[in-house]
């Protein structure tokens, strides 16, 4: 079973390391104490949901992206993920039916459709 408040916490520190933002800086910027960050990740304590959106804005990030398997470049998933958003239903099929073509056969980056 997965330890999902240990990769919240993981992925809060990766986010924040990706944006170059110390854990007391992103504290004050979130309204928090300065040891707010470093607490959560210690393990001490978890975020409320209120509190889960504010970081995940502060970020530029989507909530999925925390409990997303490493599998894909987080930048590409994003990117993939709010194109998704804004297709039609029609489109978001086509985009399924193609994913699981490409996953059903191996497919990487490195090869050519």
């Amino acid at each position: 079973m997965a330890d999902y408040p240990k990769q919240l916490r993981e992925r809060i520190t990766k986010f924040r390391e990706q944006k170059g933002v110390s854990e007391s800086r992103m504290s004050r910027e979130l309204g928090q104490s300065k040891c707010y960050l470093q607490q959560i990740s210690s393990g001490k304590t978890l975020p409320s949901m209120g509190a889960f959106f504010r970081i995940y804005e502060y970020l530029e990030t989507l909530p999925i992206e925390f409990f997303w398997d490493d599998g894909i470049d987080s930048i590409y998933m994003h990117e993939l993920l709010g194109r998704v958003k804004s297709m039609t239903k029609e489109d978001a099929d086509y985009l399924l039916m193609s994913a699981k073509y490409l996953s059903g056969r191996g497919y990487t980056s490195k090869n050519q459709i």
